[in-house]
């Protein structure tokens, strides 16, 4: 997250993330289910504009829904960022309003984390320009109401999230990684895929940590892991069609982000990311980016107010 303040408005950079690993443990009593991911932060990122207004309006303004959108984004009050908005109001005892631009790049329904990182974006947000003295982790506690990955975007860069994803522990990513990003014409949306999961033996994340912390992409190639890829599968061809593609790809390694559709391609370096995407292109899988991971040293820039 990068945060550029002027006054009474701010300019937010927030960020998409991908699953390196992601095994589902067990469905909860009240409905979720308990599972153990290591997320990444990537520079595919939406741009959020905030403003302090008068009364305790809180309006949403959507630019274009950006590239890569299947359907409509929901608008007022469904929408997360005014729910996340509305909680923290409540929560810390303001009576100002707000109004938030979101020119969006991140496709939706795409197991990228784009809305959960508005949410978490607005939260920053709207604690500098309401003039609330919080923490991280009373924040993170807003955060873990509003939803499952939203905590997440307020510790990372890198983390592995336990629970339903809100105990988040932040790791030390020492891998720069060259990503190619594909976006199928065709999403799922988490609640379904969820629905639909069987959970298995559990899986452990310790080798792939180790391989994040020390800088050690062969290793960390071995050891991705998406439980929730073979449900997509079931649910949407193009699961299936995009592991076929991207196996002839030429990338070093490939896997479906969060509860997909989309899919991440690991590159030895920026031109063979290139390489990789134009090849793609040429097969016409659907919307295909270049992305890398964030590099902690730039993380919460701006933060705290």
């Amino acid at each position: 997250m990068i945060i550029r303040s002027d006054g009474d408005r701010l300019t937010i950079q927030s960020p998409a993330k991908i699953n390196l690993f992601l095994d589902v443990l067990g469905r909860r009593e009240d409905g979720f289910h308990d599972l153990e991911t290591v997320i990444c932060a990537i520079d595919l990122q939406d741009t959020l504009e905030m403003r302090v207004v008068a009364g305790n309006e809180i309006t949403l303004h959507l630019h274009g829904n950006g590239t890569g959108q299947r359907e409509p984004l929901p608008e007022g009050e469904d929408n997360i960022i005014v729910k996340a908005l509305r909680l923290l109001a409540q929560s810390s005892g303001v009576d100002q309003g707000m109004e938030v631009t979101l020119t969006k790049r991140i496709p939706s329904a795409a197991g990228l984390g784009g809305a959960s990182s508005n949410a978490a974006a607005v939260l920053l947000g709207a604690a500098r320009l309401w003039q609330r003295d919080w923490s991280l982790e009373q924040l993170a506690g807003v955060a873990a109401e509003v939803g499952s990955d939203v905590p997440f975007f307020l510790h990372g860069p890198a983390a592995i999230c336990r629970g339903r994803g809100e105990i988040v522990q932040p790791l030390q990513n020492r891998l720069r990684l060259h990503l190619v990003l594909v976006h199928p014409p065709a999403g799922l949306s988490t609640a379904r895929v969820f629905a639909h999961c069987q959970p298995g033996r559990p899986v452990s994340s310790a080798a792939l940590i180790e391989a994040l912390e020390t800088g050690n992409r062969r290793a960390l190639l071995d050891e991705l892991h998406n439980s929730l890829q073979r449900t997509a599968a079931g649910l949407e061809p193009w699961v299936g069609r995009l592991e076929e593609l991207l196996s002839g790809s030429g990338c070093l390694g490939f896997q479906m982000s969060g509860s997909g559709t989309s899919f991440f391609a690991i590159c030895a370096h920026r031109q063979h990311a290139r390489q990789v995407a134009a090849r793609l292109r040429s097969q016409q899988p659907g919307q295909v980016d270049y992305a890398s991971t964030l590099d902690g040293k730039k993380w919460l820039s701006g933060w705290p107010c």
